[in-house]
């Protein structure tokens, strides 16, 4: 693959610390191209929650690290970053500092994450009725945020009821248990700032893997060292800087992928009931599973999953999910690219590799991905590494693997 240096390009960074970060009196400005920053790193994950930051610069005189002390005025950081080097438009994000490492380095180095409130705490009793979607736009409202991405097939109605746990906790169950109106699942909750008609927002995200896999292309990438427009597709192909990737074939093998089974009490009817799923209604990102076609339709084990109850009847969501979430790890790839403020987890790119230009599909890791997590990497440059997944490979080779019936295509 083509290797080139990092994009040393010039891009807007402006870093705030305080309460009130339009008082000049209460925050403190660091602009990225006067202060040497020697990392900072906002994360985002489709698995987490919140997005996470980690920021360490130099501290000669001890000020921030030493002098300055960790209070509600300093736990407070705002960080607005672009790379088009403009202001206006900017992707903003306001942090909490959680945790502070002074050390004899002479550098500050702190880290922490989204500002939310409401969300570990405090712990609430109560219940929900109605719609599922109605249910968690309430929840959102109560953390501050009214801009919502919620799947449309959460639009059932179902009783919720939260028992003395915080909002954070009941969200973490509903992912893993729901199941929708067409039996979607697993699904995936996470909140981002994203740019809107109304400016940045702090933006809530519920929605299924199905529909993330469905989604259109949101990047292109390719392993050519330099950023390139194609005027047949009419978009910017961005370089692959590096990449590393993971096949998780075998290792997820061994837990059973072709099916898996489970069983509960079915408390109504006064029976235990069994049943398993398996890959029927996956739709792929691949032509191929990372699985053996002739392979063993057993589960390692029965998972048991208790007695149904008024919120499941069959615990379908939460037996799809973890089966769904283990195709979907079966294949991974880390890769670098320039500096995009404005790609999220769940996104869907696609990369085609070159190496091979008589036929370029022949790279197996060709084609579709979903965006599982997001490092955004500013300081003397910026750059973005994106940690990629999904459920399987392409190739013209010949294979033993699993053909993929039902599959993305465009």
């Amino acid at each position: 693959m083509s290797k080139t240096k990092p994009h040393t390009g010039q891009y807007y960074l402006d870093i705030k610390f305080g309460t009130s970060v339009d008082s000049s009196e209460n925050s403190t400005r660091l602009f990225g191209y006067i202060n040497p920053i020697d990392s900072l790193y906002i994360i985002q994950d489709i698995n987490r929650f919140l997005p996470t930051f980690h920021l360490v610069f130099q501290d000669i005189n001890g000020y921030y690290s030493s002098l300055k002390p960790y209070d509600k005025q300093q736990s407070k950081i705002q960080i607005a970053f672009n790379r088009n080097e403009l202001s206006e438009g900017a992707t903003i994000f306001d942090f909490d500092i959680y945790r502070r490492f002074p050390s004899s380095d002479s550098v500050y180095d702190v880290e922490g994450a989204l500002q939310i409130k409401d969300f570990s705490k405090p712990s609430k009793t109560r219940g929900f009725s109605g719609s599922v979607k109605t249910t968690l736009s309430t929840i959102a409202n109560e953390m501050g945020i009214n801009e919502f991405e919620i799947s449309p097939s959460l639009d059932i109605s179902k009783n919720v009821v939260q028992p003395y746990c915080s909002n954070s906790e009941l969200l973490d169950y509903l992912k893993n248990n729901l199941i929708g109106k067409q039996q979607e699942a697993p699904y995936f909750c996470y909140i981002t700032c994203k740019k809107t008609n109304q400016g940045m927002k702090k933006v809530f995200v519920f929605r299924s893997l199905g529909e993330f896999y469905k989604e259109r292309v949101k990047y292109t990438f390719t392993d050519a060292p330099v950023a390139t427009y194609n005027e047949k597709a009419k978009e910017v192909y961005y370089p692959i800087l590096d990449f590393k990737a993971f096949d998780n074939y075998k290792l997820l093998e061994t837990s059973g992928c072709q099916q898996t089974s489970y069983g509960y009490f079915d408390y109504d009817n006064d029976e235990y009931v069994s049943d398993s799923l398996d890959l029927t209604d996956y739709f792929s990102l691949t032509e191929y599973f990372s699985i053996d076609q002739d392979g063993s339709m057993d589960s390692i084990n029965m998972i048991d999953t208790g007695r149904n109850n008024n919120f499941t009847s069959d615990f379908k969501g939460v037996n799809k999910g973890m089966f769904f979430r283990k195709i979907n790890d079966l294949s991974k790839i880390w890769i670098t690219s320039f500096g995009l403020e404005d790609i999220y987890p769940g996104d869907i790119v696609r990369l085609p590799f070159f190496e091979n230009l008589l036929n370029i599909v022949s790279h197996q890791y060709h084609g579709f991905w979903m965006v599982e997590r997001v490092v955004h990497m500013l300081g003397k440059s910026f750059g973005t590494r994106l940690l990629l997944t999904r459920n399987g490979v392409n190739t013209v080779e010949d294979t033993m693997l699993k053909v993929a019936e039902n599959r993305k295509r465009k």
